[in-house]
């Protein structure tokens, strides 16, 4: 993805910084490659497939280009946000609970809240999230992102975390994060992988 998005060439007419188109090429260099590993060893890894969440970040502005379940989630005000689309299950059965046809605490023990409906597998994916334009940010703001391995928490959890340690470095943060999910001891712990940004 790094490679593809470093390598993006613009046409004459079409400004360097159109990131939207960018972020689309990275996507699609980074879902050749997968196509092409699963093609060296189909015996092996032809199920294989990835989530991506990738972010362009300044001061001023966010872009980002998600396909899976990897959160993108805005801390500003005290209050936390998902930002970008939830491209798993769990997405349609919170839907399921908003409209009143299952239960929230159905929600955590459903046995097909983690199959996602969009992944990097080689194929076109069914479901991209990525805002034409960009999204602003404010002095203040943390932008975290992560894998789906963070999901172990809750968000009061991540909230709780975020209001307590939001003056500390942003790579305290990845760590206090890391120490909760590994505190929980749930087997077979999805990757928990954090970037935090702190604007």
């Amino acid at each position: 993805f790094i490679d593809g998005f470093h390598s993006y060439r613009t046409s004459e007419n079409e400004p360097r910084s159109c990131l939207k188109e960018r972020l689309k090429s990275a996507l699609d260099s980074a879902n050749k490659s997968v196509d092409e590993l699963i093609r060296s060893d189909e015996a092996t890894l032809l199920e294989a497939g990835t989530t991506l969440l990738a972010l362009a970040c300044s001061r001023s502005a966010v872009h980002w280009i998600s396909v899976g379940d990897s959160p993108l989630f805005l801390w500003r005000k005290k209050k936390l946000e998902r930002l970008n689309e939830d491209h798993s299950m769990r997405a349609v059965l919170a839907r399921k609970v908003a409209e009143g046809q299952m239960s929230p605490g159905d929600v955590d023990t459903h046995p097909e809240r983690n199959v996602l409906l969009s992944a990097l597998n080689g194929l076109e994916p069914e479901k991209i999230d990525a805002p034409t334009g960009p999204f602003p940010l404010e002095s203040g703001d943390i932008l975290l992102a992560a894998s789906d391995g963070i999901l172990s928490l809750t968000a009061r959890q991540i909230e709780e975390v975020l209001k307590k340690y939001s003056k500390k470095p942003a790579s305290e943060i990845v760590r206090i994060l890391l120490d909760k999910v590994a505190a929980l001891k749930v087997v077979k712990q999805d990757n928990a992988t954090i970037a935090v940004v702190k604007i």
